[in-house]
């Protein structure tokens, strides 16, 4: 269990912020959609672009609800939501697994620009892979900005190797095994 996190059901957890604000991750949900788009418009435009490495000014609704239809069985995505705001996200992480091989997944994180900083990028990234290896995911990979150096950074404390992307010199990839 990721440190900080509770687990409350079979795909429930709590964790707290630093300063003591609680938030719930669950699994995201088609009518989360609305929701994402939202936390996705409050987000800082340089967090935007660093996470979806592009600079779109909004999240599309064909995409925010392509984002929130996950199976639970290829795709795991949690969502941070404050027990004080139901129904708001503000962050998470996911998995997809790779088409070619059901063992390896690409994983994502992102947190609410005003949150950051308080741990909930890792706990998300943590749990979610730990849900990943029960459904049998042996390896995490991502793509990630060279100037996101906070993601860099996170990867490196989760103990992901990096190595260029073969593909596009601007990007890095980070990758570990599920169970260190």
């Amino acid at each position: 269990m990721a440190r900080g996190v509770a687990r409350l059901g079979p795909r429930l957890w709590r964790a707290e912020t630093r300063d003591g604000r609680a938030l719930r991750l669950r699994e995201i949900r088609p009518e989360d959609a609305p929701a994402l788009m939202a936390a996705f418009a409050r987000q800082d435009a340089d967090d935007r672009k660093l996470r979806l490495l592009s600079a779109m000014p909004r999240l599309p609704e064909r995409m925010a609800q392509r984002f929130c239809t996950v199976d639970g069985v290829r795709d795991f995505c949690l969502v941070w939501e404050p027990e004080d705001a139901l129904g708001a996200l503000a962050g998470g992480a996911r998995l997809m697994r790779d088409a070619g091989d059901e063992t390896r997944a690409e994983f994502a994180v992102s947190v609410a620009s005003d949150l950051k900083g308080h741990g909930l990028g890792r706990k998300a990234l943590e749990t979610v892979m730990e849900l990943g290896a029960e459904e049998g995911i042996e390896r995490v990979w991502g793509s990630i900005s060279r100037a996101n150096a906070p993601m860099r950074g996170l990867a490196a404390r989760l103990g992901m190797t990096e190595r260029p992307d073969p593909d596009d010199r601007s990007l890095v990839i980070a990758e570990r095994a599920t169970r260190p």
